[in-house]
């Protein structure tokens, strides 16, 4: 009686250890596929309902958009926070972070100029042509974009980047800004001594600058000089000797 007494509580005891399953286990967060990636863990008891850790992973120029059991994002997505119940039978479960570039907008100022140009949208990180060039400046041609708010129209403080470039920035979101730069155009003045040697002389003047004409140093025997005229019969627009001018073309 003593010996089958011994063998039952044996029995006993038996069968209660083997249906004891694995209590617990983790759930690994990746910020990216990578060997050395950042990550966090949530312990989960098996039969448990839970709601899987908040992201607080952030990257630049990027939005989370949930999580991934594969790196590649090629397996099941989990949103972020979602409610789940018993992911493995192992004791150990990888999600990783899936994220996509964010989009900003270009807007391209025209800094003085006149015209339009259509924004342009763009992902953070993402190499595309820039919008050519539609703005116009009277007596002066585009120069650059630049990438800085600039002091005045013809000055860049900062980077520049060129009509049609391949562009690239690194925005998180919202907006980007391109302003012109010009360059004032130069003009030349002809002066023509009228007269039988018909002898020319240059000046050189960059639009929106004042400068002097030149001292006028043609000579015509018995005849003075009296001043300077835009057409050879005297009817048109004078000027007289070093007057101050600005912008005489447009």
């Amino acid at each position: 009686e003593n010996l089958t007494k011994e063998n039952d509580i044996s029995a006993t005891y038996e069968a209660i250890y083997k249906i004891q399953p694995i209590q617990t286990y983790k759930v690994y967060f990746y910020e990216t596929p990578n060997s050395n990636s950042k990550f966090v863990k949530q312990t989960m008891l098996y039969d448990e309902e839970y709601n899987l850790k908040e992201n607080t992973f952030s990257i630049f120029g990027y939005k989370f958009t949930g999580w991934n059991t594969k790196k590649d994002k090629t397996g099941t997505h989990y949103d972020d926070k979602q409610s789940v119940i018993n992911l493995t039978t192992e004791d150990r479960f990888n999600l990783y972070a899936e994220w996509e570039p964010k989009s900003y907008e270009i807007i391209f100022n025209p800094n003085t100029g006149t015209g339009e140009i259509s924004n342009q949208s763009m992902l953070t990180n993402k190499t595309e042509t820039l919008n050519q060039n539609k703005y116009t400046k009277q007596g002066y041609y585009f120069r650059f974009w630049c990438t800085t708010t600039p002091n005045n129209a013809t000055s860049c403080p900062g980077n520049h980047k060129n009509d049609k470039e391949n562009f690239t920035a690194e925005v998180d979101d919202g907006y980007y800004y391109l302003y012109a730069i010009w360059n004032p155009i130069t003009y030349s003045i002809m002066f023509h001594s009228n007269d039988e040697k018909n002898n020319h002389n240059y000046q050189e003047i960059n639009y929106d600058k004042t400068v002097n004409l030149y001292n006028n140093f043609f000579t015509r025997k018995g005849y003075t000089f009296t001043g300077w005229n835009t057409k050879p019969d005297g009817t048109g627009t004078p000027y007289a000797d070093q007057q101050e001018i600005s912008n005489l073309i447009s």
